[in-house]
């Protein structure tokens, strides 16, 4: 029980105070092994009690190392603070064999271990001070075999009589290890010292699938890693990135879920990445814009999302006449696309691109007129389907900002609530809801009867 925590370390600690100069390599191992024990009090007890072991015949503890990476909880950060002064008084080193001991422990059942041992990783490395570039590279071999390791085929082996290989049914998913990984891997990001290495990372992301992989928490700790990579080193190295998220974008279409995610992904990277772009790159700059906006008939709207959050500032650094060019363009996609996914996309693209130059931009492109011009259009349904995915867009990315415009297309809007077309009809209620969440009090006042 917890109240009893406190007399426990005091025992604990007075037992190793009173072995200190007998205890031998077992007591000294079952006080390490207490320091990887789920409960951080334990932790705690077993650190303060390990003052009084002798550890200097050991060149690295994994074990005591992984605490070090405590941080938040003022229980962890104690514990950090206690197992970085035993590393230091007792001379322990760091170097690819610690790397290779910590990692294991991404896959233990405790997630504050798993945690620890993500940022600990890191920690090491920049311990090391000058140098770390060959302790880097081993560091992100590590964990790029680990994944591979821990990413497990859930569906039964069968031997050549077509029966099932014993053990294999019924197999657990890691994912939680994969996620610590993919925490490491983020950790890890800022450090990457070569071109190599964040070229090794982004394409391990998205070459071996790992952005695909079934495990939304596993994509998401992953594409948060690639995020980092850009964002730390895409000023330095864009030329080298680049051409590994092209290549990607450039091939076919698979039509799976699994490829939609990858894609998903790429998009947010490219996105990230030409922001870094240099100011005389704005040919590059404009290339990345048409890729971004080439991927938005993509049929998976976390997809048209992402690029539609990516888009607005790189719309700041195109030209105007490239700016009047693409924005046509999707406008086009919108209202007339033949697929749903054209329209849906045509929407997203049109309001990436209209937050990055702001509401001028409507008013000079006469972007609402043409789309009340679209709702009018009683022959072609796609039209009228296509204005409202815009308009919806636009209310949910522009905010408040757009509400004069809702505000004056409230009777348009709800004329579209009775059309011929169920198509539209569903279209004209969910840009109902999108407006009404994001419309202010005075709004509502407005459009009142």
């Amino acid at each position: 029980q917890a109240m009893l925590l406190p007399a426990c370390r005091a025992s604990l600690v007075r037992l190793a105070e009173a072995m200190e100069g007998t205890d031998g390599p077992a007591e000294r191992d079952a006080l390490i092994a207490g320091v990887t024990r789920a409960d951080s009090a334990v932790r705690n007890a077993c650190l303060a009690a390990l003052d009084f072991a002798d550890l200097t015949e050991l060149d690295h503890s994994a074990e005591l190392w992984l605490n070090v990476g405590g941080v938040g909880a003022v229980a962890l950060e104690e514990n950090a603070v206690l197992a970085r002064a035993l590393w230091t008084d007792n001379g322990l080193e760091i170097g690819p064999e610690l790397i290779a001991d910590i990692v294991p422990f991404l896959n233990h059942q405790a997630s504050e271990i798993r945690s620890c041992a993500a940022r600990s990783i890191a920690l090491s490395i920049k311990d090391v001070g000058e140098d770390q570039g060959d302790l880097v590279g081993t560091a992100l071999a590590l964990l790029k075999e680990a994944y591979g390791r821990w990413y497990i085929s859930l569906e039964p082996e069968y031997d050549r009589f077509g029966l099932v290989v014993p053990g294999t049914q019924h197999r657990v998913d890691i994912a939680e290890a994969r996620v610590a990984v993919g925490d490491a891997l983020l950790h890890l990001a800022p450090l990457l010292t070569s071109a190599g290495q964040v070229r090794d990372l982004v394409h391990f992301l998205v070459h071996k699938r790992v952005l695909g992989e079934r495990s939304e928490a596993v994509r998401s700790a992953m594409l948060a890693a690639g995020a980092q990579a850009v964002a730390s080193h895409g000023a330095k190295w864009s030329d080298d990135v680049l051409p590994v998220l092209e290549a990607f974008l450039a091939e076919r279409d698979e039509g799976t879920a699994a490829y939609d995610y990858i894609r998903e992904g790429v998009v947010v990277l490219l996105g990230r990445l030409a922001q870094h772009l240099p100011d005389t790159a704005e040919g590059r700059v404009a290339d990345a814009v048409d890729q971004l906006v080439a991927t938005l008939p993509t049929p998976a709207e976390a997809v048209q999302s992402a690029v539609a959050e990516c888009l607005p500032p790189l719309a700041k650094r195109i030209t105007d006449d490239h700016f009047g060019r693409v924005v046509a363009a999707i406008m086009a996609s919108a209202l007339t696309g033949e697929s749903y996914s054209q329209r849906r996309g045509g929407a997203y693209g049109l309001a990436g691109m209209i937050k990055g130059r702001g509401l001028a931009a409507l008013k000079k492109l006469q972007i609402i007129d043409q789309l009340r011009d679209a709702c009018e259009d009683k022959k072609v349904y796609q039209r009228r389907q296509g204005a409202l995915f815009a308009f919806e867009t636009l209310s949910a990315t522009m905010g408040r900002l757009f509400e004069p415009y809702i505000i004056q297309f409230i009777p348009t809007l709800l004329n579209l609530f009775s059309d011929s077309n169920a198509s539209v009809r569903e279209a004209a209620l969910d840009t109902a809801r999108v407006i009404m969440g994001n419309i202010s009090g005075h709004g509502v006042k407005l459009i009142l009867p």
